[in-house]
């Protein structure tokens, strides 16, 4: 056995029998890989068993690519552009609370400089991990 694979299949044609039933028309599934049969043919085989377990039809044909899940850090999926716009709100709100120093606005700076750490963090460990995107959009060639 050589592992598992996400397999995308999209442009889903179900076996239903005639029923007017709601299915999708792309799905992900798992698909475990082995070395005795050639890719293709076991992508063919298992992901059309694993769309018949997961939605309890059959299918007729469909079209699959290789799925690459999006960029996580810790599990959760992130948007790295909302995220590069939020540290920036959060920077200038820092800014704003030290330019008008209260012991109060203080306590607020300190606390949002703590989450602005934790951003950056999550940052660095994603960019050393090879995610693109992670401190500006990927130029255009």
């Amino acid at each position: 056995m050589l592992g598992n694979a996400m397999i995308e299949c999209y442009d889903i044609k179900w076996d239903t029998d005639g029923q007017s039933v709601h299915l999708p028309d792309t799905a992900i599934v798992e698909i475990e890989l082995c070395d005795d049969a050639s890719f293709d043919a076991l992508v063919d085989e298992q992901a059309a068993d694993a769309l018949s377990d997961k939605f309890g039809w059959l299918v007729f044909g469909y079209k699959w690519r290789h799925y690459d899940e999006p960029a996580k850090a810790d599990g959760m999926n992130i948007d790295w552009e909302m995220l590069r716009n939020q540290k920036a709100d959060l920077i200038y709100t820092i800014e704003e609370l030290t330019a008008g120093w209260t012991p109060d606005n203080e306590k607020r700076a300190e606390s949002m400089t703590g989450i602005l750490h934790l951003i950056d963090a999550i940052q660095d460990d994603a960019a050393a991990r090879g995610v693109s995107g992670v401190f500006a959009a990927e130029e255009e060639n």
